[in-house]
């Protein structure tokens, strides 16, 4: 049955099995080539395994928004997509279509943060990295990042803190120390 392997497509993207992902996904899509969520696990495979930006992955992400445009992780792929791709007001429209359907989508938040921050709108940035941190205050990148906006917009002691937070939450993670 098609969902079910959609459903291991999604199980083996959780598991880090980008190639089996794409395996499973295109097994769904054989037996129902209309499956939105075959295509959104397709479509992060192929980010996986190519890169946010891929042209198939961006495709397959494409094909399921428009076949089901309450799919949240399309959207949420398609502005990682952008994102990386450079392409930044495309990149705030798709988060934000992602967040219209799941506003629990920490990376979304954290990513229109770095969008808002990029752009020196440290206002927007610390409101978006403020619902990133309601929803999940363990994330060290999210409070890495807040430290970078804070440091930016003039706040040292903030940024000294969230970069603290961040460090205690990762000790061991490159990118954070």
């Amino acid at each position: 049955d098609a969902v079910l392997w959609s459903d291991l497509a999604s199980a083996r993207l959780s598991g880090n099995d980008a190639e089996g992902a794409v395996k499973a996904a295109k097994r769904a899509l054989s037996l129902e080539s209309a499956l939105a969520a075959a295509h959104v696990n397709l479509g992060l495979a192929r980010q996986d395994l190519d890169g946010a930006s891929d042209t198939a992955a961006m495709a397959a992400l494409a094909r399921a928004a428009a076949l089901d445009p309450g799919q949240a992780g399309a959207h949420l792929g398609l502005a990682l997509g952008y994102h990386a791709a450079g392409t930044t007001a495309q990149a705030r429209d798709a988060y934000k279509r992602a967040l219209a359907i799941d506003p629990s989508l920490v990376v979304a938040h954290c990513n229109l943060g770095n969008l808002a921050r990029d752009a020196s709108d440290f206002d927007a940035a610390m409101m978006h990295y403020g619902r990133a941190l309601a929803l999940d205050d363990d994330q060290s990148t999210v409070h890495g990042n807040l430290g970078v906006a804070l440091q930016e917009s003039g706040d040292l002691t903030g940024a000294l803190d969230s970069y603290e937070r961040a460090i205690a939450l990762a000790p061991h993670d490159p990118e954070i120390r």
